[in-house]
């Protein structure tokens, strides 16, 4: 059942890839410009794909705040700053939530003997 499941999530993955990336629409002279908006739904699944391969090497930490503050951005942040800020209050509160309260074991980077 559950392979089932995986390969019905991974079918439906690859039709929503194959739907924004071969499938051409007729684009309106006032949407032009809006063309580079197509690699978005490629950026939202590759993204998280690369997240979780990095997590291990780079902690959870380091690898959340980069995430969440290049996810933001691509996705229409108008500051660095405040999708900074946004994505560092978000790792900080899973963090604390996750590590410190749950105390759960997540991945960390170890520079030096201090641990992120």
């Amino acid at each position: 059942m559950a392979y089932a499941l995986a390969a019905l999530t991974a079918l439906l993955w690859l039709g929503v890839v194959g739907r924004y990336l071969f499938v051409r629409t007729a684009l309106k002279p006032s949407t032009v410009g809006a063309s580079a908006g197509r690699l978005k739904p490629l950026i939202i699944l590759v993204a998280p794909l690369i997240y979780i391969v990095s997590m291990p090497y780079l902690g959870f930490a380091l690898s959340s705040l980069v995430f969440l503050a290049l996810m933001f951005r691509c996705l229409g942040g108008l500051s660095w700053g405040l999708n900074l800020l946004v994505a560092f209050t978000i790792t900080a509160f899973l963090y604390l939530t996750m590590v410190l309260l749950m105390q759960m074991a997540l991945p960390r980077l170890e520079v030096g003997s201090f641990l992120l």
